[in-house]
């Protein structure tokens, strides 16, 4: 009769479906082998900033936010900055990033974008490592998830995350008007370890990227400012700061500098919450990994 079966016709809507699937996974691969070029300005001064945040970008910010003020603030402060990340090929604003400078580095915060699709990671990375190398910041604070969760995981697989815990000197990071509470609640206070990162000359090297990065600026150079970075360690970072100093001393505990991290852990819940989670120090090492590259 040339009718289909139910069963005949269910297959080949399955059929036209993944079919369907297919071409669109390599319509999508192959958009995404075509260079797209991104740009990163620091807006500081206050026409600058004012730009930032359009209806665009979702967010408190954002003109008809709760928090629509605080664009107007940043670019007030000397201690703020947006960090916003453009498509060259359409001059469309994708993400910004607040920043707050402190004496250790610059601290970032999340970012907000315009629901684009591109997958940004390294376009960031680039602006972070460039930051450090122009020597513009003494190094660049990325607290867990910061800016993004694929950002901070490409960042740590090549730098991981920092092993002591370190205090932040936020000297002017305070309300800008006695009239209302601004953005910082609370302040932050420090970079903790074995959660965040901290990106300074001294690893930015360690940072491979996928592509080449250019430098503009008003200024054919910039001056290659040396900045001592002051890293204050709280007490938990001290006691992990001598453990791993035993461990080096001693050839019996060398091997075992690898608990570092999960230790830094460990001593910053037992000291904040007094809780005693040796589980902790299990979290993010495996033990018969580790056994069986002694052998």
């Amino acid at each position: 009769t040339g009718r289909l079966t139910d069963d005949q016709l269910t297959t080949a809507w399955q059929v036209a479906i993944e079919d369907g699937l297919r071409e669109a996974q390599a319509a999508q691969q192959k958009a995404n082998r075509v260079p797209r070029a991104f740009t990163v300005r620091m807006h500081q001064n206050f026409l600058d900033a004012a730009k930032c945040c359009t209806a665009a970008i979702a967010g408190c910010y954002a003109p008809d936010g709760y928090h629509c003020e605080k664009v107007l603030e940043v670019g007030l402060r000397c201690d703020q900055a947006f960090l916003v990340l453009w498509d060259d090929e359409t001059g469309v604003e994708l993400e910004n990033v607040e920043v707050l400078l402190t004496d250790q580095g610059v601290l970032c915060f999340q970012a907000y974008t315009n629901g684009h699709s591109a997958d940004t990671s390294a376009v960031w990375a680039a602006a972070f490592k460039m930051l450090v190398e122009s020597g513009l910041v003494p190094a660049v604070l990325l607290p867990a998830g910061v800016p993004s969760a694929p950002a901070f995981q490409f960042i740590r697989h090549h730098i991981g995350t920092e092993q002591f815990g370190v205090r932040l000197d936020v000297k002017k990071a305070r309300d800008f008007c006695t009239s209302y509470a601004s953005y910082f609640d609370p302040t932050p206070e420090k970079i903790r370890g074995g959660y965040d990162i901290i990106l300074s000359r001294s690893n930015v090297g360690q940072l491979s990227l996928p592509f080449g990065i250019k430098r503009t600026s008003s200024h054919e150079r910039l001056p290659n400012v040396q900045v001592a970075l002051a890293l204050h360690r709280d007490l938990a970072a001290h006691l992990v700061a001598n453990v791993v100093k035993r461990m080096e001393a001693e050839p019996a505990l060398r091997p075992f500098r690898v608990l570092g991290a999960p230790l830094a852990i460990y001593l910053g819940k037992l000291l904040e919450s007094a809780v005693d989670d040796t589980a902790l120090l299990h979290a993010g090492f495996d033990l018969e990994r580790w056994n069986q590259s002694q052998r």
